[in-house]
C-alpha cells in the first residue's frame, strides 16, 4: 500500500513540476500511479520503459526512466532523462516525497477465528484506504491461515534449477499443466515455437503469493478446466516448494503462477526473439494479374534456390504459399498512359543484361565455380606436360 505524495521539481517542461497524489493507495510496486489534482500529469510504470512522466492520458511522454531496471523501485529513486521519443525539455526533473494529507490507510482490529474442518487458524484484518481528492475509497480484508497440521501427499513433481529473474525460457509442464507448456513429442500439437515460452518476473513463496491476494485454483486449475479434487490435494504441497510467476512475453496480459514442483524438466534458456519478415514488392500497374503470374515461381524458386528459404515443413508447412500476388490498390489510366507504362517495362527488359543478373544473384556460386575450374585446369596442364615429358 502507498500513501507517499510525490513533488515535481526542476523540470524544463514547466508544466509537469506539480505535486501528485497516488490515485489508489491499496496498490504497491510497479502498480502505483500518481496524478496531479487537475489530472494533467500522471507517473506511471511502463513494461520497458520503466518510470515516465506524461500526461494524464498517456499519450504523451515527457520524461522516461534511464536505464529501466527489470526490478520494482520507486519512481523517486531512478534517474529521469528527456528519452529520445518524449517531448519534454531538459533539464529532466528531479521528484521526493512527502507525506499526503489527502491519503488516509485505516487498518482495523485482526480478529482469530478456528476452522472447523482443518483446524487451522485463521486471522482476518480489514484495511481501508481513502483518496480525499477523487473520493476514492477501497476496502480489503487480509486473511493469513496457520496451518496445525499437515498431510503428506505423493505426487509426479520434478525439482528443477533457479532461473534469471527477467529471461525467458521455454517451459514443459507435468501431465495436468502439459497444455500450458511445450510438449516434446513431435506429434503432440503442444510440439510449437509458440507453446511453453514465458518470462520469469518472480521466484515466491506460497506465503508470498496468497499475500499478494492470488487465488492459485483461479489462477492455474480453473483455466484449464483441472478439478478442484486435484488442486484440494496438491495445496498441501505448496508449503514446501517456491512458486515463478510466469508472464508470457507475446500477451503480457497472461499471467501464470506455477510451483516450481510442477515444472518437467530443466527450461530451456537458449529462448531468443527473433523477427519474422515479409518483403512487400511494389510491381505497379498491369492490365491483368495473368501477365506476371510466371513472377511466383520465378521468386519462389529464387528464395529456395539463393537464400534456402522454402515451404519444407520445417521453417513453413509444406502446402505454405510463399510467394503471393495481392491487388491494394487501383489508379485509373487512359489507354495511351497505360501503353506508355507497358512500353518503359519493355524498355527495361531490353536493356538489361541477363548474365550480369544472374551473377550478381549467383555470385557466390559462380565465384566457387571459378576457383574449382581454375584448379582443374591448373591440374590438366601439369597433367599434359607430365605425359609430354614421359614421351621425351
Amino acid at each position: 500500500m502507498e500513501q507517499r505524495g510525490i513533488q515535481i521539481q526542476g523540470a524544463g517542461t514547466e508544466s509537469v513540476n506539480k505535486s501528485l497524489s497516488v490515485v489508489d493507495p491499496s496498490t504497491s510496486g510497479n502498480t502505483r500511479v500518481w496524478c496531479d489534482i487537475d489530472n494533467t500529469v500522471k507517473i506511471q510504470n511502463i513494461s520497458g520503459r520503466g518510470w515516465v512522466i506524461s500526461s494524464y492520458d498517456g499519450t504523451i511522454v515527457y520524461y522516461s526512466e534511464n536505464n529501466p531496471s527489470t526490478t520494482t523501485v520507486d519512481p523517486w529513486d531512478v534517474l529521469f532523462v528527456v528519452g529520445t521519443t518524449d517531448q519534454g525539455t531538459a533539464p529532466a526533473p528531479t521528484l521526493t516525497t512527502y507525506d499526503d494529507p489527502n491519503i488516509q490507510i485505516t487498518i482495523g482490529e485482526s480478529t482469530t477465528t478456528i476452522d472447523p474442518t482443518t483446524g487451522d487458524q485463521i486471522t482476518t484484518q480489514t484495511v481501508t484506504y481513502y483518496n480525499a481528492i477523487t473520493n476514492y475509497r477501497f476496502s480489503h480484508t487480509n486473511e493469513t491461515r496457520t496451518k496445525t497440521s499437515y498431510t503428506t501427499v505423493t505426487t509426479e513433481r520434478y525439482d528443477t534449477v533457479t532461473l534469471t529473474l527477467g529471461k525467458i525460457y521455454r517451459f514443459s509442464f507435468v501431465k495436468d499443466f502439459a497444455d500450458l507448456g511445450y510438449s516434446r513429442d513431435p506429434e503432440s500439437e503442444n510440439h510449437s515455437v509458440y507453446c511453453g515460452v514465458y518470462r520469469v518476473d518472480k521466484i515466491m513463496s506460497y506465503k508470498d503469493v496468497l499475500s499478494a491476494g492470488i487465488d492459485v485454483y483461479n489462477n492455474l486449475y480453473a483455466p484449464i478446466s483441472v478439478s478442484k479434487d486435484v488442486y484440494n490435494k496438491d495445496e498441501p504441497t505448496f508449503q514446501n516448494t517456491m512458486f515463478y510467476k510466469l508472464v508470457d512475453p507475446r500477451d503480457e496480459g497472461k499471467v501464470i503462477y506455477m510451483p516450481l514442483s510442477f515444472v518437467d524438466g530443466t527450461p530451456d534458456g537458449s529462448i531468443a526473439r527473433y523477427d519474422k519478415l515479409i518483403m512487400g514488392i511494389n510491381l505497379g500497374v498491369f492490365s491483368d494479374l495473368q501477365m506476371i503470374t510466371d513472377m511466383i515461381t520465378l521468386f519462389t524458386e529464387m528464395l529456395e534456390v539463393k537464400y534456402g528459404i522454402k515451404a519444407d515443413g520445417i521453417q513453413f508447412p509444406e502446402d505454405k504459399e510463399l510467394v503471393q500476388l495481392q491487388r491494394y490498390d487501383d489508379v485509373y489510366l487512359t489507354t495511351e498512359e497505360y501503353n506508355l507504362l507497358d512500353e518503359a517495362r519493355q524498355s527495361v527488359i531490353e536493356n538489361a543484361s541477363s548474365t550480369e543478373f544472374l551473377d550478381r544473384v549467383f555470385e557466390s556460386e559462380m565465384n566457387t565455380l571459378r576457383t574449382e575450374n581454375a584448379s582443374l585446369k591448373a591440374r590438366l596442364e601439369a597433367y599434359e606436360q607430365a605425359i609430354t615429358n614421359i614421351k621425351g
